[in-house]
C-alpha cells in the first residue's frame, strides 16, 4: 500500500513538472512570435517613404483669440477650422421677396428710412414730404393716394394701420438705390420696392407697390 502511494506521488510531482515546462515553453514561444511580430512592424515602418508636410508651419503655429469667438470660449484646431470654413455671413429669405441681408444698409440710410416710414405711422406727416426729391413730388402724391385708397378696398377698413417695417437687401447703382421693403399691417402686409437717389444725402423720387398681402393668406 506504501508502495502505491509512494508511486502516486511521484507520477503527480512528475505530472506538474511536465506541465511547468510545457506551459513555460509556449510561453516562450508566445513571445518569441510577438517579438517576431514587432519586429516586422518596425521593418515596415522604416521602409515607408512619408511625404513631406504641405504647410509644416500650421502644427506648430499658436491659435489665437478668434474676432467670432467669445471670450470665455477656449481656442481649439476644431473650432478654428469651423469658424473659417465659411466667412460668408448666412441670412435669411422670405420668397417673393429676397434675402434680409442689411449689411450694406448704412446707419445713415437706416435712419432716413425710419423718419420716412414714422412719417407714415403718423397719416403721412408734413415730413414725409419733405424726403422726397422735389422734381418727382408726384410720386409722393400718388403712393399716399395708392395706401389710403387700394387700403379700403384691399382691407375693407376706413383706418391704416402700420405697425413697422422689413428692410430687404438693397441694389446699388451709379447713384441710386433700390430698396425692398415689407410694410407691416395689423390686417396684413403692403410689398413695395423704395428708389432713393443718392448725391446730396437721400432722397425718394419712386416707390413701387409691388404686392398686397392678408395676414392670414
Amino acid at each position: 500500500m506504501k508502495f502505491i502511494y509512494l508511486r502516486f506521488v511521484l507520477f503527480s510531482l512528475l505530472s506538474v513538472f511536465i506541465f511547468s515546462c510545457s506551459n513555460s515553453q509556449n510561453t516562450k514561444l508566445i513571445n518569441i512570435d510577438s517579438d517576431t511580430l514587432k519586429k516586422k512592424i518596425n521593418k515596415i515602418d522604416e521602409d515607408v517613404i512619408w511625404a513631406k508636410d504641405i504647410e509644416p508651419e500650421i502644427l506648430s503655429t499658436k491659435i489665437e483669440n478668434h474676432e467670432d469667438l467669445k471670450s470665455n470660449i477656449t481656442s481649439s484646431v476644431q473650432i478654428y477650422n469651423v469658424l473659417n470654413t465659411n466667412k460668408n455671413r448666412v441670412y435669411p429669405f422670405i420668397e417673393n421677396f429676397g434675402s434680409l441681408n442689411d449689411e450694406y444698409v448704412s446707419s445713415s440710410l437706416r435712419t432716413f428710412l425710419d423718419d420716412f416710414f414714422a412719417s407714415i405711422k403718423e397719416g403721412f406727416s408734413e415730413n414725409c414730404v419733405k424726403l422726397f426729391s422735389n422734381e418727382h413730388l408726384f410720386s409722393y402724391v400718388l403712393f399716399k393716394n395708392d395706401i389710403q385708397n387700394k387700403w379700403i378696398e384691399f382691407f375693407d377698413e376706413a383706418q391704416i394701420s402700420f405697425t413697422s417695417y422689413l428692410i430687404g437687401e438693397p441694389f446699388y447703382f451709379e447713384d441710386t438705390i433700390e430698396i425692398p421693403v415689407r410694410l407691416y399691417f395689423d390686417s396684413g402686409f403692403v410689398y413695395v420696392t423704395i428708389h432713393i437717389l443718392e448725391k446730396s444725402g437721400y432722397q425718394i423720387y419712386q416707390i413701387d407697390i409691388n404686392r398686397w398681402e392678408r395676414e392670414n393668406e
